[in-house]
């Protein structure tokens, strides 16, 4: 929530339609931006949010085999607004599902990793990193992904720093 908690308790709805995906290019669903238009802030300005959140998901191993995202959670749960049984998804394939536009504007937003055309053997396995982050501008999201590639061992230091702060934070319980 931080600094919109209040709002997301009290308006929810309301401020769904201030919620947007964006992309860097309009050619590249690989690097979605989440963000809302405005900020919701009763202040006599209106001031437009540049800020947002990212999604960036890969196979580990292979730095070209950044995985589109899903970012139209209808488009795997269908008419289930209790996003307890992807129907959607049950309906159609991965590919059919890329293939179709998403909607991202005026709704709450997933961002599903989608792996296609994957087939493995008896033994073998992939592994599928995300990085979920804060930007300050849509610019910065190809950056960040240049710089997870280019940074052999960031994908292992991320995992173990994250359990450090899980421990850290569970310790008392």
């Amino acid at each position: 929530g931080g600094r919109i908690e209040h709002y997301l308790k009290e308006t929810g709805r309301t401020l769904e339609s201030w919620f947007g995906v964006y992309h860097v290019d309009d050619d590249n669903k690989y690097m979605p931006f989440y963000k809302m238009s405005y900020q919701p802030f009763n202040v006599e300005e209106v001031s437009v949010e540049n800020a947002g959140h990212y999604c960036i998901s890969f196979i580990e191993g292979d730095k070209h085999a950044t995985l589109p995202i899903v970012f139209d959670r209808d488009k795997v749960f269908g008419a289930d607004t209790t996003l307890l049984r992807p129907t959607a998804l049950m309906n159609s394939s991965v590919s059919e599902i890329l293939s179709n536009p998403q909607y991202g504007f005026a709704k709450t937003s997933s961002a599903f990793a989608a792996a296609e055309n994957i087939n493995l053997d008896i033994g073998e396995s992939v592994t599928i990193t995300s990085f979920y982050g804060k930007a300050e501008q849509i610019t910065d999201v190809p950056i960040v992904l240049r710089s997870v590639f280019n940074n052999p061992g960031l994908v292992q230091y991320k995992f173990i720093r994250a359990r450090e702060v899980i421990d850290q934070l569970t310790s008392g319980i």
